[in-house]
């Protein structure tokens, strides 16, 4: 072998190990904790959109649920998700679950609700939940890409025929919500949906090129987003396990061995095809 085909191999072997760096780096990228907050009400009805930030649990997320709320709209969770504006983010989601995500045909969520003051399996009931609207408790899939031209009015979509409602779960149940990015199947903050004007459906399309917050949103009544909590003591959570955004194939972010096997057969077929010119 001459000194240019070993350079060659190395540099081979250099692609294969970077490819499936990279490709871990995204896979476990998708639920890396740093990257995903609540936003929250807290017991004196200030809202935060980017706190508590979620915590890591193997590769999951997990974001804590209040269990002593007494009063609708006051120490609830309102939203999981990942925001732009946390350190690394952006970066490492990038076309991914943020930035432009118009190239992707779907989202699909696996999550679970847990409560330690029940039974591991037990079905949750309204009596269990402080909302503002009732026993109407339920978690959507959302975006966000930045504001409207006003400057003000977020331009936030939440999905709508797929709906995780709590009282038809159970404790520590996983449940698995899926989404089309069809603009008809989304509305934005004022509840319209995003075929009904030309406007909407410009503005549905500018938020899925720009998305600045993706994530799971809890409502407790006819406003998505308007929170819920426990009220039975104990701890509880909302363990996030998968969030990804769906390919026009029906994939996701390829496994980190895929990438590498590509890379692999790249530099193979490179170095055949340099012998076979020799």
């Amino acid at each position: 072998m001459s000194l240019f085909q070993s350079k060659r191999s190395v540099l081979c072997l250099l692609v294969v190990l970077l490819l499936n760096t990279a490709a871990a780096s995204l896979q476990a990228g998708s639920l890396v904790a740093s990257y995903w907050a609540e936003g929250s009400t807290d017991s004196t009805g200030v809202y935060s959109p980017g706190s508590p930030i979620g915590i890591q649990a193997g590769s999951s997320v997990i974001g804590a649920i209040p269990t002593d709320a007494t009063s609708p709209d006051i120490d609830v969770i309102n939203y999981l998700r990942t925001l732009s504006s946390l350190p690394g983010a952006s970066t490492a989601y990038d076309g991914i679950l943020l930035g432009d995500l118009s190239g992707y045909t779907g989202l699909t969520a696996t999550f679970n609700l847990s409560d330690s003051a029940l039974p591991v399996g037990a079905p949750f009931s309204a009596s269990d939940l402080v909302g503002e609207m009732g026993s109407n408790f339920g978690i959507r899939l959302m975006f966000m890409g930045g504001f409207l031209t006003d400057g003000v009015t977020p331009n936030e979509w939440w999905f709508n025929p797929a709906v995780a409602w709590v009282t038809s779960m159970n404790n520590g149940q996983d449940v698995t919500l899926t989404a089309a990015f069809d603009p008809s199947q989304w509305s934005n903050y004022y509840g319209h949906v995003g075929t009904e004007s030309l406007q909407t459906q410009t503005e549905f399309d500018q938020a899925l090129a720009g998305v600045t917050r993706l994530g799971l949103s809890f409502g407790s009544g006819y406003f998505f987003s308007d929170g819920f909590a426990f009220n039975t003591g104990g701890s509880a959570q909302i363990e996030l396990k998968d969030m990804a955004a769906t390919s026009p194939g029906g994939g996701t972010v390829p496994e980190p061995g895929t990438l590498a096997l590509l890379g692999g057969g790249v530099c193979a077929l490179a170095l055949v095809r340099r012998r076979s010119r020799r």
